[in-house]
């Protein structure tokens, strides 16, 4: 490689922290650099390496921004297939490989979405490779997914309203807002971590929220919510982030902790929305309101959470 040819990728280092700079990095090498560079780390199991050139390939070909959690899982799950596949040239994989590992995540008893986000990560590996033009294999290309048997709403655990209410009662001003942000609010994970006071207007009674694929709507506060954030904003100061947590991971423990005193099963911080989705659509009676709210572009996905309402469910059968 040429020091001409490197100049647009060293310029990019001091900004390599960021992803786009980092599949910019890869973009800007030539056809034959790229192709090189992107061989050697397969030959090498260069998983670093590797999951940096499907990182580039997802950035550069996606329609909408991709998520760090997706892309968290994709990166773990490619690092697991190079550990698996020790006995595979990753260029040229066996004709039977992929089938074989399909067959060996299912004999271990893995859930079907665990086992299809393994796929989809071993798929987005080699549209990477292939784009770099270190090879032409696509073993994953006719491996199906397994279905999934669980209807969805068997899947996403709900906390009830009681649930909810002890929770609040163990809190602080903190938590309070955490719990309520999502449960009231319906905001998921990575929508707390990003909320910033800025997008809070608790005078006018609504938020700000930057959801899935950078959309922006716009929420009314529940008045639990609004006093837990006028509460949380009286003490922390009201500047920057409402939380301060950094990770997801962080948040949950938090989440977790209050369960555990509260004596409430811990069902995940995710479960919080879906306690939102769930008690909007039996309220409301209209799974338009639960979508709105949620950020949903349709109401088929909202209808997930009428069909979470077990009480209700169990209820109806007992007046037969």
């Amino acid at each position: 490689m040429s020091s001409q040819e490197a100049a647009p990728q060293l310029a990019l280092q001091r900004y390599e922290g960021t992803r786009a700079a980092r599949a910019l990095n890869w973009a800007n090498l030539s056809d034959e650099e790229l192709r090189r560079a992107a061989t050697l780390a397969a030959r090498e199991r260069d998983t670093a390496q590797l999951w940096e050139l499907t990182e580039a390939y997802i950035t550069l070909s996606a329609t909408r921004p991709v998520s760090p959690y997706t892309l968290r899982n994709y990166r773990q799950n490619i690092a697991r297939l190079i550990r698996a596949w020790q006995g595979e040239n990753l260029l040229r994989p066996s004709r039977h490989a992929a089938a074989k590992l399909l067959l060996e995540l299912r004999e271990r008893g893995l859930a079907p979405g665990t086992i299809q986000l393994q796929l989809a990560s071993g798929r987005a590996l080699y549209k990477a490779l292939r784009w770099a033009g270190a090879t032409d294999a696509a073993p994953f290309a006719d491996v199906k997914s397994p279905h999934d048997p669980t209807p969805p709403e068997e899947k996403r655990a709900a906390y009830s309203e009681a649930d909810i209410t002890a929770m609040l009662e163990e809190a602080d001003a903190q938590d309070r807002a955490l719990i309520l942000l999502g449960a009231h609010g319906g905001l998921r994970v990575s929508e707390v971590l990003a909320l910033e006071w800025e997008a809070v207007n608790l005078q006018a009674g609504a938020l700000r929220v930057t959801g899935k694929g950078a959309k922006t709507r716009t929420i009314a506060l529940s008045g639990s919510l609004r006093a837990a954030l006028e509460a949380w904003r009286a003490e922390s100061g009201g500047e920057g982030r409402v939380l301060p947590y950094r990770t997801g991971t962080r948040a949950r423990q938090r989440l977790q902790a209050v369960c555990s005193a509260a004596g409430v099963t811990y069902l995940g911080a995710h479960s919080l929305r879906h306690s939102c989705g769930t008690r909007l659509a039996a309220i409301s009676g209209d799974l338009r309101v639960a979508a709105r709210h949620l950020g949903h572009a349709s109401t088929t996905t909202t209808q997930t959470y009428a069909k979470m309402n077990q009480a209700a469910y169990t209820e109806a059968i007992a007046q037969l």
